[in-house]
């Protein structure tokens, strides 16, 4: 009722003095429901009383008394807490406005493209319209680089549009794309470090960021995995989470790091599915779960999550129930790691070694011939040539290096190579089917069907156990029919057959429904005519025509080409009568 009271004094239907009485009863008996009640009136109409010229002193004087009372009395702290809500309610504390940031020209227009005209028709609009800014001015380019690492200001749908147009800058400008790179995985390990509740949507939209980044070819498989080594054991002991070792950054009952892993494989992991970044996924998510099994009992939504990502990315993998099952299949793993990698390094160095060999032995003349000079020279100039073969010890280890790195980067450049080919055929085809999703299907057989096949022997049909079916084929502009044969028993026959069967009963069906309703329309007339004509002393009868006795009569209105109505007047009965 106050509240309603209240509401009708701000339209000025509830006079002041009413409202002013009812305030100032509720507050000389300021307790228990009046001090609610006296809440209730200042929350809904206190502003308006108070800013009003014409109250602006009384309503002043009743909040001063209302707060001098709250000091004195004894209120509970919800009390307290309403009384003060209502007071400022009506009366705001004094605070210096909102300072409106000045943005030049340039900024709000390139904030403008990305923060309200960037949507998936104009994503290459919008893309065109950032190549043709001046790239050279520094404040431009300081801009467009903030707009594009804050992305958590952008909106969530829209964050794969954004690695769209990276993607795109990247090739006309690589050093923007490098520069975006580096301060997005600086801001996820800023942010792993700081672990600050307020900004975990802040996390969520970066690490999105840098999976839609990998989609579009910013970064490579190694970026990836390495953050996600990171997320997992940045501030670990030894780098090796373990439930009997508390991270003050990483707390057994904060579930974020699991949240940020699973938005990150969601977003790029489908990728990995051949080659060597296969492999490397599985010995992450076997690395996962032991970092699951360190935490305490998940929540709800964090362990669907879990479940729907081993379900998209390995539906087949062996889950582990304790952290000791786990740990023990990690150890495994990095293991044969090490194995392989002493194995690889074997191999390696026996290359090195055939090559100095092939190298000594095809320079040793050239060291007999110059022999007597070398030995003349060393007693000449025996510190510098002390130098001289530092130098050169130097400079052949640098050489051997070399030929090592060389080696490895073209393995490692094939590999980089078949995984850009997989990841652009696997992006091309998504795009595909996205873009024919909506497409208009053409018509199936857009030919013309002849109007006399050919006529079949069903008999034969019957007796060879087979059915025919008339093949409509074309070569060139003729069409023509070819028969085929097909076992009764197959799948199509059968198919074939029911179909006939469904739409024969069907058409049956409805054949049924037609007459009957004929038939009620029949009757419904004649029952019409017979009491019209009765009321005028005539009694009708209705003859088939006897050529057509033996076909139903019933059809009078609507065949009647089949049947004729004989209408009988009994002219006795009307001398009778007259």
């Amino acid at each position: 009722n106050i509240r309603f009271l209240s509401e009708l004094t701000k339209f000025r239907i509830t006079p002041q003095h009413i409202i002013f009485h009812c305030l100032k009863v509720v507050i000389d008996d300021f307790a228990n429901q009046n001090i609610d009640i006296a809440c209730n009136l200042l929350e809904t109409c206190g502003r308006f009383l108070f800013k009003s010229p014409e109250t602006n002193v009384r309503m002043g004087n009743m909040l001063d008394i209302m707060m001098r009372k709250k000091s004195v009395q004894h209120l509970d702290n919800r009390q307290l807490l309403m009384v003060e809500n209502a007071y400022y309610q009506c009366n705001p504390p004094d605070r210096t406005a909102t300072v409106k940031k000045e943005r030049s020209v340039m900024e709000q227009y390139i904030r403008k493209l990305i923060y309200s005209d960037l949507n998936k028709k104009t994503v290459e609009k919008v893309l065109k319209l950032l190549r043709k800014l001046n790239w050279d001015d520094k404040e431009v380019y300081k801009v467009v680089e903030k707009c594009f690492t804050k992305i958590w200001k952008i909106k969530y749908s829209n964050i794969h549009l954004m690695a769209i147009l990276a993607s795109g800058l990247h090739r006309y400008h690589s050093d923007f794309g490098v520069a975006l790179v580096d301060r997005v995985i600086e801001d996820i390990r800023i942010e792993l470090e700081q672990n600050i509740f307020k900004h975990n949507q802040r996390r969520i939209a970066t690490v999105k960021y840098l999976g839609e980044l990998y989609n579009y070819r910013m970064v490579d498989s190694p970026v990836i995995f390495d953050t996600l080594y990171t997320i997992v054991t940045l501030g670990h002991e030894f780098g090796r989470p373990s439930p009997t070792r508390i991270n003050p950054v990483d707390a057994p009952n904060d579930f974020f790091r699991i949240r940020l892993c699973c938005t990150l494989l969601d977003t790029c992991g489908m990728c990995f599915d051949r080659g060597s970044s296969k492999k490397r996924l599985d010995d992450f998510l076997v690395f996962f779960q032991m970092y699951i099994l360190t935490k305490q009992k998940l929540s709800m939504d964090i362990e669907f999550m879990i479940a729907d990502l081993f379900e998209m990315l390995r539906p087949n993998m062996v889950l582990y129930k304790t952290y000791e099952e786990a740990a023990e299949e990690v150890d495994q793993k990095l293991l044969l790691n090490q194995k392989a990698f002493q194995q690889a390094g074997g191999i390696a160095k026996n290359q090195d070694e055939s090559l100095e060999e092939s190298e000594l032995s095809s320079s040793s003349d050239e060291e007999d011939d110059d022999g007597h000079e070398y030995l003349g020279s060393a007693v000449e100039g025996e510190g510098s040539d002390e130098e001289q073969a530092d130098t050169d010890e130097i400079e052949g280890v640098e050489d051997d290096t070399e030929l090592v790195v060389h080696t490895n980067r073209q393995d490692k450049i094939s590999l980089e190579e078949d995984e850009e080919f997989e990841r652009e055929f696997s992006r091309m085809m998504t795009e595909s089917m996205e873009s024919r999703k909506y497409e208009r299907k053409p018509a199936m057989l857009d030919v013309a069907i002849p109007m006399h096949p050919k006529s079949v022997d069903k008999t034969a049909d019957q007796i060879d156990g087979s059915v025919s079916f008339t093949l409509l084929v074309r070569k060139g502009n003729k069409q023509q029919t070819k028969t085929i044969e097909v076992p009764a028993e197959s799948a199509l026959a059968v198919n074939t057959r029911s179909k006939q069967e469904a739409e024969r009963e069907e058409q049956q069906q409805l054949k049924k429904l037609v007459l009957n309703y004929e038939e009620r329309e029949e009757q419904n007339q004649r029952i019409a005519l017979e009491q019209t004509l009765m009321r005028s002393g005539m009694r009708v009868t209705y003859q088939a025509n006897s050529r057509r006795t033996n076909q139903r009569g019933r059809k009078l209105l609507q065949h009647q080409d089949h049947y004729s109505y004989k209408l009988v007047c009994l002219f006795n009965q009307l001398k009778e009568k007259s």
